[in-house]
């Protein structure tokens, strides 16, 4: 009978809606992640070796595709920081 009630009261909450809200101190410290990879990034990217060329255009090209990508996850976290909604 017990187990018939708790269904019965697991339903009701799956049927009003359960709110879950993100945790804004880990989205934080994602998002200051992210700030200091890209800086890291842009660092390796402009003191590379210029003695080797092949290997130095390699890095530059690998350093903007990752500026690329961590700046669009800095974006978003930092949205995702602003919004209030339940996830």
């Amino acid at each position: 009978m017990k187990k018939l009630e708790k269904n019965n009261e697991i339903k009701d909450l799956y049927e009003e809606g359960i709110e879950i809200y993100e945790d804004k101190a880990k989205t934080t410290g994602l998002f200051f992640l992210y700030l200091m990879i890209t800086s890291v990034v842009l660092i390796i990217g402009f003191i590379r070796d210029t003695q080797t060329p092949s290997i130095s255009i390699l890095i530059l090209i690998i350093s903007v595709i990752e500026i690329l990508f961590f700046g669009f996850c800095i974006v978003f976290i930092f949205t995702k920081l602003l919004k209030k909604e339940p996830v």
